[in-house]
């Protein structure tokens, strides 16, 4: 499949050639004459050269006075010799008087360009067919119209005689007929490079977590690895997702998979720091650097939405989601094991607190050691298998190969940014999904935020090595139901609810699951702990997802990057407020911040009642027929 593709104009001229190359060849066969057509089927030197239009003028005996405009030989990309411009003015005005007394309305040809010209030509020859003992070919099959796709050669031939006025950047978008399956499109290498490169980054921010809760950390401080984390990616995120319209998502991913790297090594030097306080603000301070390179999901999803058709693209967004929860899974069994294994356990035995502590840090260090190789695994496999998703960049790569240029007033160029985001501003839809994606990440992260100083106060332990593993515990099986579920429901949920009503329903999980958390005084029952994680699972994976999914169809390849930035700065607004709203009501009340996501989530829907969603996926298999006959209406002859 060409990496190039032609627009309406462009298709038009290619669709006529090829059957104007395909008629040749079945009337040559018919009347054992020999022709050659090059893979660019241009016809150019064909019609001069060949007995076709000799065979065609046969039909007509009475000579037929030349025409001025026949002699217009420069559109042409063949220098013919006097004898053959003599023969073909002959033949063709014999074709046009002939042609034009089976069918009084035809136009006569048309001299002004060849492809015109060869547009024209077929008209004629269609009125030819209805004479006896001509050769006949239906034009209007579904190999001229819905099969035919423009080679590259044809492509190129294009170019060279039309310019790159008559290409555009292919927009995924458009094609509401076709559905791979969910790994194909080389989304199979996107999953396999986000799920290691996730395990790496839960492994690290749990460790984190605990890690300087041993050494003092109070709630505030626990929650500001979150809230400083994300208020550096709120700036970083949105340049990387713009910059990755110009130099391609895979240059993106493996520079940020390199920062992860380097910076999860640098964070090996807190363990040889003596005071607590150093170590907590130099973990706190690295952690927020490392918000430079945190967006990992964003890019996959972004990446998801180039290489995913509309009608498969619901689906495999949450399934992104899904497997950067698998990354949860497997790093919360890691996290298990660097907690509990004999050399890392904090709770056996009669120990002393100079102990643990140092057992605490072996820990952090062999995690980290781990972190580093499976993010330089990650970089490894994105540079060997994880192919560049940027159609636009794809489409420049191309014709730079052909060496073409590409001149800077020209559709196939990015969007100016400033244009970008006033059409965003002024389009009433964005802005609603906007500021109701905001207002359920603040509602929807509010648990998982307070996820592990909850469970930790809750069930009163005091060692937090030992709480780590519970909590951790709890995840595993807890996420592991809520990715499970949601990949398995994504599919039919979508294709019959839709994904407005499936942002909804995942809103009510939501609330549901503040209400579960708010009702029984601490301690929570154990069965309830796993129940509201499971639901907090599901609601974060459908939530985000789906609402990246409808943004993502009101995106072109050229401003897809830079829309989807823009709602990566909303992402991190509600993370960020969210940490800082949990931080900072549960150093009063461990329940009362449950209220305040029911307010959130209750927000998001009243402002999503005003969304008119653009199509989804119960009314694509409509809209793509609907197309279907339009595009046999244009392609028609």
């Amino acid at each position: 499949m060409t990496d190039l593709a032609l627009n309406q104009l462009g298709l038009q001229y290619a669709r006529n050639q090829y059957r104007l190359a395909q008629y040749v060849k079945l009337f040559a066969k018919e009347r054992d004459f020999d022709i050659k057509i090059e893979d660019d089927h241009y016809l150019g030197g064909l019609l001069f050269t060949s007995p076709f239009l000799q065979n065609l003028a046969f039909l007509v005996s009475d000579p037929v006075v030349e025409s001025e405009q026949i002699t217009l030989f420069d559109l042409f990309q063949f220098t013919p010799t006097e004898q053959q411009k003599a023969n073909f003015t002959k033949y063709v005005s014999q074709i046009q008087r002939f042609s034009i007394t089976v069918d009084a309305s035809l136009q006569p040809l048309d001299f002004s360009s060849y492809f015109n010209f060869i547009g024209s030509l077929l008209n004629h020859i269609t009125q030819l067919q209805k004479v006896e003992n001509m050769t006949k070919m239906e034009f209007n099959s579904d190999e001229f119209i819905y099969e035919f796709q423009a080679s590259d050669a044809e492509i190129k031939l294009l170019i060279n005689m039309q310019g790159t006025e008559i290409l555009e950047v292919q927009d995924i978008n458009q094609n509401l007929q076709t559905q791979p399956r969910f790994y194909q499109n080389n989304l199979w290498a996107l999953y396999i490079t986000l799920i290691i490169a996730s395990i790496a980054f839960q492994l690290s921010a749990v460790n984190l977590t605990y890690f300087i809760q041993s050494f003092g950390a109070t709630a505030t401080d626990i929650a500001n690895l979150t809230t400083y984390f994300n208020l550096v990616q709120m700036f970083s995120s949105f340049f990387w997702l713009f910059v990755s319209d110009y130099i391609g998502r895979k240059i993106v991913f493996l520079i940020i998979l390199s920062i992860y790297s380097i910076l999860v090594g640098v964070l090996l030097l807190a363990e040889n720091f003596t005071d607590n306080t150093i170590i907590i603000n130099f973990v706190l301070t690295i952690r927020a650097i490392s918000g430079i390179s945190a967006i990992l999901v964003p890019l996959s999803f972004l990446i998801a939405s180039d290489l995913a058709p509309p009608k498969l693209r619901g689906v495999v967004i949450v399934l992104v989601n899904c497997f950067s929860q698998v990354g949860s899974v497997i790093s919360s069994g890691l996290t298990v094991f660097f907690s509990n294994y004999k050399k890392y356990n904090t709770s056996a035995g009669n120990i002393t607190q100079d102990e643990i502590l140092r057992r605490v840090k072996l820990s952090f260090r062999d995690t980290h050691i781990t972190c580093v190789v499976l993010y330089i695994i990650s970089v490894v496999f994105c540079a060997l298998f994880l192919k560049e998703s940027n159609q636009k960049l794809k489409t420049y790569r191309k014709l730079k190969k052909m060496n073409v240029k590409v001149p800077k007033n020209t559709s196939l160029r990015n969007q100016n940014f400033l244009k970008i985001l006033l059409s965003m501003l002024k389009n009433t839809n964005m802005l609603i999904l906007f500021f109701s994606y905001v207002l359920s990440l603040l509602g929807s992260t509010n648990s998982r935020t307070g996820g592990p100083y909850f469970t930790g106060r809750m069930y009163g332990f005091t060692n937090a090595n030992v709480a780590k593993g519970y909590a951790n515990t709890v995840q595993i099986v807890s996420i592991l139901l809520g990715l499970v579920v949601s990949a398995v429901i994504a599919r039919p949920f979508i294709s019959f609810f839709g994904e407005l009503r499936a942002i909804i329903l995942a809103q009510y999980f939501s609330i549901f699951e503040s209400i579960v958390y708010f009702a029984p005084n601490p301690p929570q029952p154990p069965a309830l702990m796993y129940f509201t994680m499971f639901l907090t699972g599901v609601s974060l994976i459908f939530c985000d997802a789906i609402f990246l999914q409808l943004v993502s169809m009101y995106t072109t390849p050229q401003n897809r990057g830079c829309v989807m930035g823009v709602f990566q700065v909303g992402n991190s607004i509600g993370r960020s407020l969210s940490g800082v709203i949990t931080g900072q009501m549960q150093v009063y009340n461990l329940r009362d911040s449950q209220l305040l996501n029911t307010i959130f989530q209750s927000g998001c829907l009243i402002i999503l009642a005003w969304l008119k969603p653009p199509i989804q996926r119960p009314e694509m298999d409509q809209e793509a027929s609907k197309r279907k006959l339009e595009l046999k209406k244009q392609a028609m002859i």
